[in-house]
């Protein structure tokens, strides 16, 4: 079980993140909770320290699938973002990013691309458009694309993420993975199993040196070979069937 003791607030947040990063979203969100009702015992605490945690759990939230809980707190910590910062500081991108991905999940398409494509705006100002932070974004809405049929517009998403990410982190770092696993899913729901199965072999094999083995995501990707094996066995058997009539 998650040990929940009277640890400093930026130990107990440090270990939340490191859950949220591997993929154990329970933990994590009881770790940010535990920050989050520290923080607000506190009459001055900091506004930005409190929208910044509002922001890990309802992240957390919303990859264990309570959206409802996940929303309330993204606008929460949105709005304390906006009143003590500029509308297009780089920390507020990380929360309509969020946002974006709370409503893609959802299945509102029109808003999630409305607060992803503001969310990539500000972050290329801010960082460059060869930061890892614009790769994130655009790995976003390279996803969104996909999930409504606007094929070319998700492959240029994800091919500008993997060539970000490759030179920042090098292209067997784990950082690097999420490109290789999106472009090989955008693959496969395209038909193009020949293009997919060896971006989605390296991501796995990136994915399991790192020792990610467990995480969802990893499910997702094994999932997704598995799907194609099946087809290649599929196709495999079909074509000797032909070759026996013929």
């Amino acid at each position: 079980g998650v040990q929940t003791c009277a640890l400093p607030i930026s130990c107990l947040n440090a270990l939340g993140l490191e859950m949220l990063e591997n993929g154990s979203y329970a933990a994590a969100q009881t770790y940010f909770a535990q920050v989050l009702s520290l923080l607000e015992a506190h009459e001055d605490a900091d506004d930005i320290a409190v929208a910044s945690c509002l922001f890990n759990l309802a992240t957390a939230d919303m990859l264990l699938g309570d959206y409802g809980t996940a929303l309330s707190l993204f606008k929460r910590s949105l709005q304390l973002h906006e009143s003590r910062l500029r509308p297009d500081d780089s920390s507020t991108a990380q929360i309509l990013a969020g946002l974006g991905e709370l409503h893609r999940r959802e299945g509102r398409y029109g808003l999630a691309a409305s607060f992803q494509t503001r969310a990539l705006l500000i972050v290329e100002r801010a960082f460059g458009v060869q930061h890892p932070a614009t790769a994130r974004v655009l790995n976003d809405l390279g996803e969104l694309f996909r999930r409504t049929g606007r094929y070319p517009e998700a492959e240029r998403c994800h091919l500008r993420a993997r060539a970000i990410q490759e030179a920042a982190f090098g292209k067997a770092h784990v950082y690097a993975t999420p490109s290789l696993s999106k472009l090989g899913e955008l693959y496969h729901v395209k038909g193009d199993y020949v293009a997919a199965e060896p971006l989605l072999r390296e991501s796995l094999k990136n994915r399991e040196e790192a020792g990610l083995e467990c995480h969802p995501e990893t499910a997702v990707v094994v999932l997704r070979l598995a799907c194609l094996c099946e087809r290649s066995e599929e196709h495999t058997s079909e074509l000797q069937s032909q070759f026996r009539i013929s």
